[in-house]
């Protein structure tokens, strides 16, 4: 089975690994992504967290 590795869980590896679970079949790869933290902050919400219209936990999604 082809194994395919993702470096970094920024917006790009995280939309990417999901992407690649969808259209890969059961069993056709192994996808894998490796970060530092669990979680990626959604920057573009950073603005509104500042000004207290949203929750910190709002901008922020798990890796898992």
């Amino acid at each position: 089975m082809p194994r395919i590795l993702i470096v970094g869980g920024g917006y790009a590896g995280f939309y990417t690994a999901r992407k690649l679970e969808k259209y890969l079949r059961k069993n056709e790869a192994e996808v894998t992504m490796i970060d530092p933290l669990p979680y990626m902050t959604y920057q573009p919400f950073l603005p509104e967290v500042a000004a207290g219209s949203i929750e910190p936990r709002h901008a922020v999604v798990s890796h898992r």
